[in-house]
């Protein structure tokens, strides 16, 4: 019986192979449409919910519900493409008396080479709803478009044409139930009409030519309505070359544009929400990327990229104007197969330019406003936007190199460090004869992160593995201006972590992950914050469990978790407001002391490989103390001790049906008893 690694290893080893230097996403080639069944049904169920049994009236009611809902049904044949969808999600907060519903009810017909062979005619529908009920009040609003499209296939190139009729209908004062309706509330409605069109090319994933590697899309769509009348556009290109030595050349340009404003429902003080629209805004993006990597020589393969970007949002109605620039220059280096260490690495660096009220000059004799003596000018607003320009600079460099043998013993180090350096040097005066009281941000920082961290294999057999993980986290965060500067810090992680796969026996098995922690961090200028203590804080914990398979079909599981934790302050003689000799000159002082368990027994029944169930317990408590008066004191939680009873049943039937079903009941001594239901479904016939 081979050992399995716990879940919780698995997870810690995915993360920390993930590298902080990554190839643009941009420059992967495009995966082609997955091909549509001709005939299929689709349902997705997700429920969740809380239930509460009040022991002084005897009555179990809903504290909370969120549920998504969604169904397609889908028909294609020779003749053409039938689409109807359902989506409905609802949430309820009974504790807040608030809830809210949504229905989606989108579909399409598509008739294929009609009226000529190159064309496809149809009808699509996009009717939405949204209802939100709260405390005193209910407002809906509801959406429909419906038109034709046309789809035409020029040279290979698909394009497809949309266009129709828009209807918004809306209520901000509905009643607070559905039951309390009447007809004077359907005649207060509000409505704004109007029409929508759009047009498509391309779909991105295959080859615009033969034998030229050119994939490219592009769309544009426009809404004329009082309350939402919106215009976008989109286009990209991407071009994959290979070279004649195995090389690959990438370049990619993407432009995105959009203007105008939208309708939504706006929350508001108390839950409730209130229909609206946002401010017109033009918002414009436009991305460049090349890049080229090189096949394997000498065991390594080396690659290069470039990216600029520029994006700009401006409001015509009021300040918040921001135009953003970007250049991205990355270097890799990756290891090919035949040599004998796996590396990954490389160096990215990013220069950032965020400029406010980028479409007004602010030239520095005209950077100041009358003292409280004088006049003040009207330019206030802009001068204070003005002052969120900034430049930012960003490096980064990661390692990781690694070797495993045959036997699976070995190691892999990652090293990572970032330095993100930003500054903001923008300024105005606030006397207007002379240069005195300078406003500025004080918010240029530079900031630096390592991460070392290290994991092994010490031993790997048949029947037992042996793991080990260290990690070192270094965060240090200065502020340039003296204003600031007293926030100056260093925060510091240490942790480990030892992994134990044991299985004495082919039917039984055991798994422990048990580390430590430590969080630590320290203050630049003592002198400028006395009194005021760093932060200190430790973990403990050890996860214990087994399995026990008394027969194919039935399992003995348990579960152990123990965790240990402590908060306090690091109390030094440099951080104290004024000296003492009674105490030490620096120590942990611990402020909370807590130890949490968790103790889960079940037993696992599976039928057929089909059928799955597990019913069981877990008993849970939370041991915490704190600091007061001198002494440690048990601190009231609220919950006591804390049972959960449960029961889990999974049906999963190939690819056709899955049902994932979870009954669990929380009953502690100290508040009511409640329930947790939780029920996803998925089906495709």
């Amino acid at each position: 019986m081979q050992v399995k690694t716990s879940a919780f290893i698995v997870m810690a080893l995915a993360a920390a192979t993930a590298v902080a230097v990554e190839w643009p996403a941009a420059l992967s080639r495009p995966l082609p449409e997955e091909p549509v069944d001709s005939s299929a049904a689709e349902v997705m169920m997700d429920q969740q919910g809380r239930l509460e049994k009040a022991w002084s009236t005897g009555r179990t009611r809903v504290r909370t519900l969120t549920s998504s809902n969604s169904a397609v049904l889908r028909h294609n044949d020779s003749l053409g493409f039938v689409s109807q969808s359902m989506k409905y999600d609802v949430s309820v907060n009974n504790d807040l008396e608030l809830q809210n519903h949504y229905l989606d009810l989108s579909g399409h017909v598509t008739q294929d080479r009609y009226p000529f062979e190159f064309s496809s005619l149809g009808v699509e529908w996009m009717p939405f709803m949204n209802l939100n009920r709260g405390q005193r009040k209910s407002t809906t609003q509801n959406t429909l478009h419906l038109g034709p499209t046309l789809g035409l296939s020029v040279k290979g190139i698909p394009f497809r044409l949309r266009g129709g009729g828009a209807v918004d209908v809306w209520h901000d004062e509905l009643p607070d139930h559905v039951s309390d309706y009447d007809l004077r509330d359907v005649r207060d409605m509000e409505e704004d009409i109007g029409v929508y069109g759009g047009i498509s090319a391309g779909n991105g994933t295959e080859e615009i030519l033969p034998g030229i590697p050119v994939y490219t899309e592009g769309s544009a769509y426009i809404r004329e309505q009082d309350s939402a009348n919106v215009a976008t556009t989109r286009a990209q290109v991407l071009f994959l070359k290979e070279l004649n030595l195995g090389d690959s050349l990438c370049l990619y340009v993407a432009d995105s544009l959009l203007m105008g404003k939208s309708a939504h429902m706006s929350d508001r003080p108390g839950g409730e929400t209130q229909f609206s629209t946002t401010p017109h805004r033009v918002w414009h993006a436009v991305r460049a990327t090349g890049g080229f990597r090189a096949r394997p020589r000498l065991h390594f393969r080396p690659s290069v990229g470039y990216t600029f970007s520029l994006s700009t949002l401006a409001y015509p109605s009021f300040l918040g104007d921001v135009q953003r620039t970007d250049h991205t220059i990355v270097a890799m280096l990756e290891s090919a197969e035949t040599f004998f260490l796996d590396y990954a690495g490389g160096i990215q660096f990013d220069f950032v330019e965020e400029d406010w009220m980028y479409r007004f000059s602010v030239p520095l004799e005209a950077r100041r406003w009358a003292s409280p003596d004088g006049d003040t000018v009207d330019n206030l607003d802009t001068l204070d936007k003005n002052l969120l320009d900034n430049d930012e600079l960003v490096t980064a460099m990661s390692h990781r190199v690694g070797k495993y043998l045959d036997n699976g013993l070995g190691l892999t180090y990652t090293f990572e460090i970032r330095r993100n350096q930003i500054s903001y040097p923008n300024f105005y005066y606030q006397d207007t004869d002379t240069a005195q009281d300078t406003v500025r941000s004080v918010e240029d920082a530079d900031r630096i992160r390592h991460r070392h961290r290290l994991e092994l294999t010490l031993l790997s057999r048949e029947r037992v593995r042996v793991t080990l993980q260290g990690e070192y986290l270094k965060n240090v965060t200065s502020y340039v201006r003296a204003e600031k500067s007293d926030r100056n810090k260093t925060a510091r992680l240490y942790r480990i972590e030892a992994g134990l796969a044991f299985s004495p026996l082919p039917m039984l098995s055991f798994e422990e992950a048990g580390g430590a922690k430590v969080n630590i961090e320290t203050f630049h200028f003592p002198q400028a914050r006395p009194g005021e203590f760093p932060p200190y804080s430790r973990e403990f914990y050890s996860n214990l469990s087994g399995t026990w398979h008394i027969r194919r079909w039935c399992a003995l599981e348990g579960l152990w978790d123990a965790i240990y934790r402590d908060n306090g302050y690091w109390d030094a003689k440099e951080y104290r407001d004024m000296p003492s000799d009674d105490v030490p000159d620096a120590f942990y002082a611990i402020q909370t002391k807590s130890l949490e368990t968790r103790l889960e027994l079940a037993t696992s029944l599976s039928f057929r490989q089909w059928l799955l169930t597990r019913i069981g317990a877990q008993l849970h408590d939370v041991y915490e103390r704190s600091f007061r008066e001198g002494v440690y004191q048990t601190a009231d939680l609220g919950i006591g001790y804390e049972m959960s009873p449960f029961a889990e049943i999974r049906v999963q039937a190939a690819d056709r049906l899955l049902l994932d079903a979870r009954v669990k009941r929380y009953i502690d001594t100290v508040a009511d008893d409640y329930w947790d239901l939780s029920l996803a479904l998925q089906a495709a016939f």
